[in-house]
């Protein structure tokens, strides 16, 4: 799992679409990418039960 944090800081989308195209070819293992910030609880709730180990 990958966090962009602060993804209310201008940049922040680019940052993830970015992320998002590099990490994520074909044939590879898949990894999330989550955003976390200001404003975004569902990316820290996603984050809490990656690491309790719900993935």
């Amino acid at each position: 799992m990958i966090v962009v944090n602060k993804c209310d800081l201008p940049g922040a989308d680019r940052l993830e679409t970015e992320l998002r195209e590099q990490i994520n070819l074909p044939g590879a293992r898949r990894v999330s990418v989550v955003r976390a910030g200001q404003g975004e609880p569902a990316g820290w709730d996603e984050i809490c039960r990656y690491a309790m180990g719900e993935r």
